[in-house]
C-alpha cells in the first residue's frame, strides 16, 4: 500500500505520523494515542499500526527523535562556541537546558518513563547515546588540552548529572524557568569549573559507561 503524504485513507507517510505525533505529545503523554493520530491525519488506526509496528514501535520513533534533536542542538551550541573549551562546554549545557523548557513533554518521553509499558529496545538505546557523546568529547578537549583536571569520562558524568538534574527540576516545576534558571545553571557551572581547574572536583576514575547502562535514557542512567 503506498504511503499517503497528505493523509487519506492509504497508510500515511512516516514523517507525517511523527508530526502528528509529536503535536499530540505537547498535550500531554496521555493525549498521544493511535486513535487521535489517525483522526488527526484522516487515516485508520490499522494504518498506523501497520506502518509503525504498533503504538510502541511509533513511541520508539517520538523517542530516538527527540535524542537526535537534541544531539543536534548540542553539536550546534558546540560548534558556535569557538575555540574555547569551557565557553563550549557552557554552551553545551545551556542548550541541553534550552530544549528541556522548549520540549517538557518530549523531555518526559526520553527520561521519564511517561509512557506505560514502553522500554527502548538496545539498537535504540545505542542511537541516544550520542547525544551524550557530545558532551563527554567536548569534556575530554577540555581535559586533554589542561585546562580541566581528572578523569574525562567521571567528570563528563558529573556534568551531566549536574546539568540535567537542573533541567529536569525546571520542566518539574520546582525552579523558576526564567533569569533565575540561568543564573542557577551559571553558578553551578562556575563552581564546577573552578573546581577542576584546581583539580579539586575530580571524581574518582571510573570506566566509561557502557551504552543502555548509563546512556541518557529512562531507567537507565543515573539520576541527575
Amino acid at each position: 500500500m503506498p504511503d499517503q503524504p497528505h493523509g487519506g485513507r492509504g497508510r500515511p507517510a512516516r514523517g507525517k505520523v511523527l508530526d502528528a505525533a509529536l503535536a499530540l505529545l505537547r498535550e500531554g503523554p496521555e493525549a498521544l494515542t493511535v486513535r487521535r493520530i489517525a483522526a488527526e491525519l484522516g487515516t485508520s488506526t490499522q494504518a498506523i499500526y501497520t506502518s509503525h509496528g504498533g503504538k510502541f514501535g511509533l513511541v520508539s520513533e517520538i523517542y530516538t527523535e527527540g535524542y537526535r534533536r537534541l544531539r543536534d542542538e548540542l553539536a550546534r551550541a558546540a560548534a558556535g562556541a569557538g575555540d574555547d573549551l569551557e565557553a563550549r562546554l557552557i554552551a553545551i549545557a545551556r542548550a541541553y537546558r534550552d530544549f528541556a523548557l522548549a520540549n517538557p513533554e518530549l523531555f518526559q518521553v526520553m527520561f521519564c518513563n511517561v509512557i506505560p509499558g514502553f522500554h527502548p529496545d538496545p539498537a535504540t538505546l545505542e542511537e541516544t547515546w550520542q547525544a551524550y557523546v557530545v558532551l563527554s568529547d567536548a569534556v575530554r578537549e577540555a581535559v586533554d588540552s589542561g585546562i580541566w583536571h581528572g578523569d574525562p569520562d567521571s567528570i563528563a558524568r558529573l556534568l551531566w548529572q549536574t546539568v540535567h538534574g537542573q533541567a529536569q527540576l525546571e520542566v518539574a516545576g520546582y525552579l523558576g524557568r526564567g533569569p533565575e534558571g540561568v543564573e542557577q545553571q551559571t553558578y553551578a557551572l562556575e563552581t564546577l569549573g573552578a573546581a577542576l581547574r584546581a583539580g579539586n572536583a575530580s571524581p574518582q576514575t571510573r570506566p566509561p559507561p557502557e551504552p543502555g547502562a548509563a546512556s541518557p535514557a529512562p531507567g537507565s542512567a543515573e539520576p541527575g
